[in-house]
């Protein structure tokens, strides 16, 4: 069952130091083959130049969304802080789908990967490797 009385949904994304607060709402029909995926002011291109796959991973999810339910077109706005590109992208990722899962109430809910950087401890090199131990 899809939801179509307000198409105005939002969704927030959290990996590792990331966090990804996603905006999607209907936009004007598209005159290009592109989605409008706006990150923090900045086109999905512009922002995520260097990386090829990031951009295609995210395209790719909203691509096949939007084709399976017949909605008109989206309009994705992204506001995200923190972290690296990796970490910055699955957080995307997950808000997407957690925006998603409003729209279409028959979806699954999407987990979250809870996995953080252990923190180092003193008195040793990294958060777990203990200096090399000599019996004599």
């Amino acid at each position: 069952m899809i939801n179509t009385m307000n198409m105005s949904y939002y969704g927030i994304g959290r990996r590792k130091s990331a966090v990804a607060q996603v905006f999607v709402v209907d936009g004007e029909p598209k005159v290009e083959d592109e989605l409008k995926i706006q990150v923090n002011n900045l086109s999905l291109i512009h922002y995520f130049q260097n990386d090829q796959n990031a951009i295609q991973y995210i395209q790719n999810f909203c691509s096949t969304f939007n084709n399976n339910n017949d909605l008109n077109d989206l309009k994705v706005t992204v506001k995200v802080c923190g972290g690296g590109n990796t970490s910055q992208k699955e957080a995307i990722h997950l808000a997407l789908a957690r925006a998603f899962c409003k729209i279409d109430l028959n979806l699954k809910k999407p987990t979250q990967d809870c996995r953080i950087k252990e923190r180092k401890k003193y008195g040793l090199k990294k958060a777990r490797k203990a200096p090399q131990y000599s019996k004599r």
